[in-house]
Order: structure tokens, then C-alpha cells, then sequence
């Protein structure tokens, strides 16, 4: 009888590595317009206009930064995202909120019902962590639309979400 080598028997480790930055040197990020002046920092200038992207901002509960992550890069004309990647970011950062933002390559700042659609998915995903989509913004080159300014994620929105840490 042959039995596996003892490689295939030893329990592989998997190990996922975060350290949250100091508070002080934390960014704050209160509005849409500095999401996307935060974002914008770290792009490269004409990297909005060629594929859709899709980025997530972990916050504490005062609207500190913890992170940016680009969990998705599609086509020009869709990008296709898996909630488990937003709700694995959100918990992994031990965040309270989050914000996600993707582009329109199109140079058209306007919600698709595809975007409300995910939005709705993604509010409730989230909620299973008791964690809260404040936002959800939609950047190109030279503009951006805001769920939270709009007011289609009322119960959740930066000027509403108390601040208590």
C-alpha cells in the first residue's frame, strides 16, 4: 500500500498579514470630494480613462483611512465585483465603514441600476458584519457622483454616521 508522501499530510499555513497604520499619520476622509481627492493621490493620471476599476476604503469609526484596496479591474465598459472580496477588506481591516468607488472610463458620472443594484447587495453584505457602506462614488478624470451626497444611502451617509471611538 502507498501512502501520500509526508508533505501532502502536514497542515499547510495560511497567513494573512495587516498592520493598521499609527492614528496620527491616518488620513480623514468626511466627504466624497476627499475620497476622491484621497483616491486620486494614488492614481496615475490617465489611469481612470482606459478600464473600470473597482476600489474599496476601510474607516474607523471617526472616518480615519485604514486602507485602499482595488479588489477588481475590468473592461471599459464593466467591472465585475464579488461582495465576499468587499465584506473579506472590511473585516480583515477591522473596519467600522467603508466606501467603495469605481470608474467610468466614459467620462460619465451617473449611476447605472446595475450600480444601485450592487449597492443594495453590498449594504446588505455588509450588514452581516455590522459593518456600514457609507458611500458609494462613481470617479472619472475630472468628476464624481455620490450615493451619500444624492441621498440614496440616507441611514448610512458621512454627514449622518455619529462619530464615537
Amino acid at each position: 500500500m502507498n501512502l501520500p508522501s509526508r508533505e501532502v499530510l502536514v497542515p499547510r499555513e495560511i497567513r494573512i498579514c495587516y498592520k493598521r497604520p499609527l492614528f496620527d499619520d491616518m488620513v480623514s476622509v468626511n466627504s466624497s470630494d476627499e475620497a476622491v481627492k484621497t483616491l486620486h493621490a494614488l492614481l496615475e493620471d490617465d489611469q481612470l480613462d482606459y478600464k473600470e476599476c473597482f476600489w474599496v476604503l476601510s474607516l474607523t469609526t471617526t472616518h480615519r483611512l485604514l486602507g485602499i484596496s482595488m479588489i477588481a479591474q475590468g473592461t471599459q465598459y464593466t467591472v465585475a465585483i464579488a461582495t465576499k472580496e468587499i465584506a473579506h477588506i472590511a473585516v480583515m481591516t477591522h473596519a467600522f465603514a467603508v466606501i467603495v468607488m469605481h470608474n467610468h472610463p466614459s467620462r460619465k458620472a451617473c449611476f447605472s441600476e446595475n450600480d444601485r443594484a450592487l449597492t443594495k447587495v453590498i449594504t446588505q453584505c455588509l450588514g452581516a458584519f455590522d459593518i456600514k457602506l457609507l458611500d458609494h462614488i462613481v470617479i472619472t478624470t475630472d468628476s464624481h457622483i455620490s450615493m451619500a451626497d444624492e441621498g440614496c444611502l440616507p441611514q448610512f451617509n458621512l454627514k449622518t454616521i455619529t462619530e464615537h471611538d
